[in-house]
Order: structure tokens, then C-alpha cells, then sequence
């Protein structure tokens, strides 16, 4: 009988690289969205035209960078724009179409 193959280490027990900690910038997880056809094509086109200018890039660090410029808070312009979002994409996404999803309610604003 041959012996057990001893089990992976888990992305918590990995090793550190070096002696320095390894930072949240440096760790990767996968992200799976799926996404509209129309920004995939857009997605496509910006990658296109990246490299008619030499620079070498990809959607998943397109998407990298776009989701890196999220803010850390929910603020009212954010719940603004996320509510206009869900306006203009309405019908469009699984999200906008899940029975019971109440829209984001518009930032309480109080009267002086």
C-alpha cells in the first residue's frame, strides 16, 4: 500500500516570501464576474488600443485597476452612482432582474 500524499498547504499556511510579510496588494484571489457582452467588447477594445500604443496589458488587470478605485466607505455620491447605475443597466443583469431586489434608496437629506 502506498503511502498518503501529505495535503497542500492552505493559502493561510503557505509560506511567506522571504522574511518580510507578504501584503494584500501581493496576494491574489480569483474574482469570476460575468459581465455584459457589450463591456466585454469594450473590454476588448481598450485592450486593443492599449496596444496600438505599445503598452502590453490585459482585462483582468483593466478590471484590476477599475475595481482598485472603489472607495473604502459607502458615501452618498457612491450610493448616487450606484443607484444611477442600476437605473441605466435596469432589465440588463441577473442582479436587476432577481425578484424581490429593491432598488438602492436615494441618501436621506435633512431639511433645514
Amino acid at each position: 500500500m502506498a503511502a498518503k500524499r501529505p495535503k497542500a498547504a492552505t493559502h493561510a499556511e503557505a509560506p511567506r516570501q522571504g522574511s518580510a510579510l507578504v501584503t494584500d496588494v501581493q496576494r491574489t484571489e480569483k474574482l469570476n464576474v460575468r459581465v455584459p457582452r457589450g463591456l466585454n467588447v469594450r473590454f476588448k477594445k481598450l485592450e486593443y488600443l492599449f496596444a496600438e500604443r505599445g503598452i502590453d496589458t490585459n482585462k483582468a488587470e483593466l478590471v484590476h485597476m477599475w475595481l482598485a478605485q472603489l472607495p473604502d466607505q459607502v458615501t452618498d455620491e457612491f450610493v448616487q452612482k450606484l443607484s444611477a447605475f442600476r437605473k441605466a443597466v435596469q432589465g440588463t443583469s441577473r442582479a436587476g432582474r432577481k425578484a424581490g431586489t429593491s432598488p438602492v434608496e436615494e441618501p436621506q437629506t435633512n431639511p433645514k
